[in-house]
């Protein structure tokens, strides 16, 4: 159990890097609620397999539709995501 929460907490601070996504940010939103609920999204979700193999591939720059914390990422990142279907 220990285990499988430090590897969600590793994908989290994978994706945020990857993004350029600034959570810093997010504990200044909604007096850090935002990035608690953010961070247990992620402990939470079911795609965890999919989450690591869309960061360790050539994936384009953005979450992939499946991550439940793309908004966040969105508001915490140098600027809103473009995937082109705006």
């Amino acid at each position: 159990m220990v285990r499988r929460h430090w590897r969600r907490v590793e994908l989290f601070e994978r994706m945020s890097e990857l993004l350029g996504a600034r959570t810093d940010r997010g504990t200044h939103l909604d007096r850090g609620d935002d990035i608690r609920a953010a961070r247990r999204r992620c402990r939470d979700c079911q795609y965890t397999d999919d989450c690591r193999n869309w960061l360790d591939s050539e994936a384009l720059p953005l979450p992939p539709d499946i991550c439940p914390n793309r908004d966040f990422f969105s508001r915490c990142g140098p600027r809103p995501f473009d995937d082109g279907n705006n």
